[in-house]
């Protein structure tokens, strides 16, 4: 009579998945951001599939696929980092199509998303929602889980941009922060500045976490290149702007943006970040300025940026209003000791 009776559930690995387990993998995600935000095309299958296939050595992405009539109707995964850092958590995700909703498909998927917290000892998993999908939240709740973080993402048309207020913050930057200078990284972080960016990267762990159960996680030269030989494997384009105290030498903020030719009109804000010993002096603007200038030159077909940013960071999400960034979407976050879920899904 149909049902789940029907369905066959698969394990995949996407570093290494066929072609054709990627691509229906990548509809089910794709019509999931469709859902969330129905106004803004999905993520393309070649960027999504570059990102699979090449994934930071560190990175291991686990799969678990319920298929029917050869359609994936609904998955989970887990992706963890292995490197020695926050190894009490595990970061998981359910997606469920629409119409297969309230089956029992998104508690058989938890199931070994559960199997692996147990495996190796992780005592939380944590996974997100989005507010514009309300369901995510029931099932989060279903299960016992508790909000941990609230983000807000953000969009700003570039064709709305007020350049003349970015040259203004750019002239500025120099008076206000007498001293500095900002530095500019095309690709992979040169050598003789690979140390002193990692230390300065340290600064993203001030970022607001509120309840979050996590602790600091700390950048090495061996892990960033990891992600540099990612990033350039895929066909990622980064580009960082540091600012540096010219008399010292030490780098005291940056931000960078990521670009694929496969999504020619969007733009990804990664992290600004000013070391606590440098602030109150508008070197955020002046980085977020430089930066946006930056983008009108080296990718015409820039559209829009795309970042998030926790609501209590009133400070970034200050200067992202004052760009023109507009919310577009509310991502929360949740996280359930392994015992809690173990219980649920035994119950």
């Amino acid at each position: 009579m149909g049902g789940v009776r029907e369905i066959e559930f698969t394990e995949h690995d996407v570093r290494t998945a066929p072609d054709d387990v990627l691509a229906a993998l990548h509809d089910i995600y794709a019509a999931f951001e469709v859902e969330s935000r129905p106004d803004v095309p999905p993520t393309p299958l070649e960027l999504r599939v570059a990102e699979w296939r090449h994934a930071a050595a560190f990175v291991d992405e686990r799969t678990w696929a319920a298929w029917s009539d050869g359609r994936v109707i609904a998955v989970s995964g887990t992706e963890t980092e292995r490197i020695g850092q926050n190894e009490h958590l595990l970061w998981s995700w359910v997606v469920v199509r629409p119409e297969h909703r309230r089956q029992g498909l998104g508690r058989r998927l938890l199931r070994p998303v559960l199997d692996q917290a147990l495996a190796e000892s992780r005592r939380v998993v944590m996974g997100s929602s989005w507010a514009q999908v309300p369901v995510g939240e029931a099932f989060a709740r279903r299960f016992g889980a508790g909000q941990g973080l609230v983000e807000r993402e953000s969009e700003l048309l570039l064709a709305g941009l007020d350049r003349d207020l970015m040259r203004r913050w750019i002239a500025e930057g120099p008076v206000r922060a007498a001293g500095y200078e900002l530095v500019w990284v095309d690709g992979p972080v040169p050598d003789e500045l690979v140390e002193a960016f990692c230390e300065l990267h340290h600064v993203t762990n001030t970022a607001p976490r509120e309840d979050l159960d996590m602790e600091d996680e700390h950048a090495t030269p061996e892990l960033l290149r990891q992600k540099e030989a990612s990033h350039e494997a895929a066909g990622v384009e980064v580009i960082r702007c540091i600012a540096r105290h010219a008399g010292s030498g030490v780098l005291a903020g940056f931000t960078d943006v990521y670009w694929h030719p496969a999504q020619p009109e969007r733009v990804g804000q990664g992290w600004t970040a000013v070391h606590p010993d440098h602030r109150g002096k508008a070197l955020g603007k002046w980085l977020k300025a430089a930066m946006a200038e930056c983008m009108f030159e080296r990718w015409p077909s820039a559209e829009r940026v795309v970042t998030g940013n926790a609501y209590s960071n009133d400070a970034m999400i200050g200067i992202n209003d004052e760009m023109g960034f507009k919310e577009t979407r509310a991502e929360i976050v949740w996280q359930i000791p392994t015992d809690t879920l173990r219980v649920a899904l035994n119950g």
